[in-house]
């Protein structure tokens, strides 16, 4: 298996996340809602680890394996998704990375947008994840999750071309 190969299967995760943040119809059931949670946290694990992915994929070039050593450094959304996923990993998800102090906290904020079926209108419901940065700011979850997949694309192909 290959770096490339995370990489893929990290955009799959991303897929799944974008498929059931928004539900066209009635409000999500609490195994649904678990459903996005699992997905998400999956998501920021499998994106932070594509460094280690790199870091022991032979096949990868030496440029790419010295670029991915500290990613956090060119990308807010790395440094959130590496606080993510260590402390969701860790069992605790204000935990203090050992060199960056990023303190995440992640919620779940929905919105729902229902009318009678008679006035012709599509019943929506959006369920958003905020994380917080160590700064108080939050941000969602699934763009942070999209910007962070954008950085490691950015990163592979600056240094190693574009991930066939």
């Amino acid at each position: 298996m290959s770096y490339q190969e995370q990489v893929e299967r990290t955009r799959r995760f991303l897929d799944r996340v974008e498929a059931i943040s928004s539900h066209p119809g009635t409000p999500i059931q609490r195994h649904e809602h678990f459903d996005l949670e699992d997905m998400i946290y999956a998501f920021f694990q499998n994106c932070w680890h594509i460094k280690d992915w790199i870091r022991t994929d032979q096949s990868a070039p030496q440029s790419l394996k010295d670029a991915a050593k500290n990613p956090v450094s060119r990308s807010d959304a790395l440094k959130l998704t590496q606080a993510i996923a260590n402390g969701t990993k860790h069992l605790d998800p204000a935990r203090k990375d050992r060199r960056f102090t990023t303190n995440v906290e992640i919620r779940l904020e929905f919105a729902d947008s229902f009318r009678h079926p008679d006035q012709q209108t599509t019943v929506h419901t959006a369920y958003t994840y905020l994380v917080r940065d160590e700064g108080g700011e939050a941000h969602s979850a699934l763009d942070v999750a999209k910007q962070s997949l954008r950085d490691w694309e950015d990163l592979i192909a600056s240094t190693a071309g574009p991930i066939p």
